[in-house]
């Protein structure tokens, strides 16, 4: 892979991360960038990662028992859902 340049933008990409059907929090979520970066929400399902490189990233979002999904966001975003 491809190494950022020393003087990309880098910036936080952070929010919630919560069951789609009940709205509840989900604690012990991977979130990935697929370039090393990743983070496991907390109980209350929040979650953070720091120095994400690039104006968008694609989070690959993965829990035990619930089907695996990706999202491209905005870095610098830190109220995700």
């Amino acid at each position: 892979a491809q190494q950022p340049a020393p003087d990309a933008q880098r910036g936080p990409v952070a929010g919630v991360v919560v069951d789609a059907q009940s709205g509840r929090p989900l604690a012990e979520v991977q979130i990935g960038t697929g370039s090393g970066i990743g983070a496991t929400t907390d109980a209350e399902g929040r979650f953070r990662l720091n120095a994400v490189p690039g104006p968008r990233v694609t989070l690959v979002v993965r829990r035990v028992g619930f089907r695996q999904t990706t999202e491209t966001v905005a870095v610098g975003r830190t109220d995700l859902r």
